[in-house]
């Protein structure tokens, strides 16, 4: 990246250590006031964040993983398939990844692509209408 070779490494305001995490999250009202008020006093931690790529990624599950909250804090619902050739993106869900995802435990899905594999839609489709009511 060009933005690394013309700018010198920068130190992260505060002792704290810096996790990434899906930006599809779900926060209860106290997390939510937590990050509102930390970040409020806390501007540095901002401007930090601010010309980062991925922020949203990142300084949210910072903040909290750095809280109290912390042993709160719960793995996605979303199954994500990160192997392989990325780019930046999940790899694209496929019918060989059916058995992974229904053994996962996870609610949701992504990444899906109907012209690559409509397959897998159909069968995800069939296997919710056969789960009991």
């Amino acid at each position: 990246m060009l933005g690394k070779k013309l700018f010198p490494p920068r130190k992260f305001p505060l002792d704290y250590k810096i996790v990434g995490r899906s930006n599809w999250f779900t926060l209860t009202s106290p997390a939510v006031k937590y990050i509102h008020d930390f970040l409020q006093h806390h501007p540095e931690v901002v401007r930090y964040f601010k010309f980062c790529w991925g922020a949203d990624e990142f300084i949210f599950a910072s903040v909290l993983y750095n809280s109290p909250y912390k042993d709160r804090i719960r793995d996605s619902l979303v199954y994500v398939d990160w192997t392989g050739k990325t780019d930046g993106h999940p790899r694209i869900l496929e019918v060989g990844d059916f058995e992974k995802m229904k053994a996962s435990g996870k609610l949701f899905g992504r990444k899906f692509d109907a012209d690559t594999d409509a397959r897998i839609l159909e069968m995800l489709e069939e296997s919710i209408r056969k789960q009991p009511s």
